[in-house]
């Protein structure tokens, strides 16, 4: 009696683990579909194709919309449905993700871009617009020798006369 008791405490304690070692096979494959998908998608972007495309700040809108590459059927060949399932989402997740971070990086080199020629082009025509010749402006030395000595004859109105603010102010 003994022996048919510890029997039936073996079966109970095996019926109740089979289930839950049967249901977590699976999960070595889905996360192995899933990883394997990731890198596969990581290795059939085209980077700087994407950072070009992202450039013409046209491409960044058609990254978030249009997928580039599909993943190989060639890989799914005697995988479970299971497998392809967590691939196929894992790849297409992947290639979405890094088409959108490289588009928007070459989007914001070219904003980058732009922003700093304006802004280059705007001080360079300031300094233009702002420069002073003064040995055009003064007819006499101590005149400019006067202007250069007195901050406040920066415009050309001050200068050039004898009774000009920058010559009376020495």
């Amino acid at each position: 009696m003994l022996f048919l008791k510890k029997k039936l405490a073996v079966y109970l304690i095996l019926i109740l683990f089979l289930p839950v070692q049967l249901l977590a096979y699976d999960e070595p494959e889905v996360d192995m579909g899933k990883m394997k998908g990731t890198r596969d998608a990581m290795g059939d972007v085209s980077k700087i194709c994407w950072l070009g495309a992202g450039a013409t700040i046209i491409g960044f809108g058609v990254a978030m919309i249009w997928k580039s590459s599909e993943p190989d059927p060639a890989e799914f060949v005697g995988k479970s449905p299971e497998y392809v399932k967590a691939y196929t989402e894992s790849y297409n997740s992947r290639v979405k993700r890094e088409q959108i971070i490289y588009s928007s990086l070459g989007c914001a080199g070219t904003v980058l871009t732009i922003t700093m020629l304006v802004l280059v082009s705007d001080v360079l025509g300031d300094i233009e617009t702002n420069c002073i010749n003064l040995d055009g402006c003064f007819e006499s030395t101590e005149e400019t020798e006067g202007c250069l000595n007195n901050s406040n004859c920066f415009d050309n109105t001050d200068c050039g006369s004898g009774s000009s603010s920058c010559a009376q102010s020495n």
